[in-house]
């Protein structure tokens, strides 16, 4: 190289800002925007669980990224709730429910926002995803479902004398409705009959707890909003007539006996995984959608208040046993 054009070289790169670490830190970053969709505080815990899990996967709230969230909303305002966040530029959307799910896939339709579901309850037969590995559209999360015969199975293990179990049945909800059908099928096998209570609002529920049936034996609870946020009051009920009360879902700490389902928080985790690979940029379309884990939980601190002796080898293969007694509502703390 002639002298001439290596000084003028050497010129030219001294005169050029040098690209350091401590330069790209100072660079603007990508704020996200996620909005929440979530009818029901008994899944508080989820989102919560949510939260934490984008934290730990690098989107940490008040630094890269902010939430829209209403808390938990009237599934008649979860359109305009939808609406009013997409006015607001989200890069995704998380909800609780099958029915909040449906209603936020056809809210959403024509946009390209994302949305990541956890719980949703066979979102295959409900027409939000075209399959479980490939779910096609803008929409992808985590399923729940499948534990029905499997929580009543366990019912009956632990109470093998059981006859009569009454279920409210929250009749208008489409996981409700797969729920109910599952363990409607699994009574029919143990020859055990189902009183059923057709609910769709907080009123109704609170009529059919009134008139439980004399004969019944236990309370089933099958997955739904209306059921996860007056769970204080079903087990008001249950209590007063000296029942035991199973479940779907994880809620020991709520008074219910026994319980096969997820773990709110290590559900909200698992979907908050799945919202980080979109943010990162995958198309939620090529996201399988994921199974949530099953747990088997049993208090025994309801147990021994019922008079219920759970049986050795039905114990010997909880998840999760626990020997807390449940706190009248008005000393717990607010959802």
């Amino acid at each position: 190289m002639h002298l001439p054009t290596l000084l003028a070289t050497l010129l030219l790169l001294l005169s050029t800002p040098m690209i350091t670490g401590c330069d790209s830190d100072t660079a603007p970053r990508r704020q996200y925007r996620v909005g929440i969709i979530n009818p029901s505080s008994g899944l508080n815990e989820v989102v919560e669980g949510f939260k934490q899990g984008l934290a730990e996967q690098g989107f940490k709230n008040g630094d890269n990224l902010s939430y829209i969230d209403y808390g938990p909303v009237k599934m008649n305002e979860v359109a305009n709730s939808v609406k009013n966040m997409l006015a607001q530029n989200i890069d995704l959307l998380y909800t609780t429910s099958t029915r909040a799910t449906q209603i936020a896939k056809q809210t959403t339709e024509g946009t390209d926002v994302a949305i990541v579901f956890a719980p949703v309850f066979a979102p295959e037969k409900t027409g939000i995803v075209d399959s479980l590995p490939r779910p096609g559209g803008n929409v992808t999360g985590v399923k729940v479902g499948g534990s029905s015969g499997n929580t009543f199975h366990w019912l009956m293990s632990a109470l093998p004398g059981t006859k009569h179990v009454f279920v409210p049945y929250h009749c208008t909800d489409p996981a409700a409705q797969l729920c109910f059908t599952d363990m409607s099928l699994a009574a029919q096998r143990a020859g055990v009959a189902v009183d059923v209570a057709n609910v769709t609002n907080k009123a109704e529920l609170e009529a059919a707890l009134a008139n439980i049936p004399a004969h019944t034996d236990a309370i089933w609870l099958s997955c739904s909003p209306l059921i996860f946020s007056n769970i204080d009051e079903i087990v008001a009920a249950a209590t007063a007539r000296k029942l035991p009360v199973a479940s779907t879902t994880h809620q020991q700490e709520e008074g219910v006996m026994l319980s096969y389902g997820v773990n709110n928080i290590a559900l909200g985790k698992q979907a908050s995984r799945i919202a980080a690979q979109i943010l990162r940029g995958a198309a939620p379309a090529e996201i399988p959608v994921e199974t949530a884990e099953f747990f088997l939980s049993i208090n025994l601190a309801i147990a021994d208040q019922l008079g219920i002796e759970i049986p050795t080898h039905v114990l010997q293969q909880a998840n999760n046993i626990t020997r807390e007694e449940v706190a009248p509502k008005q000393d717990r703390p607010a959802p």
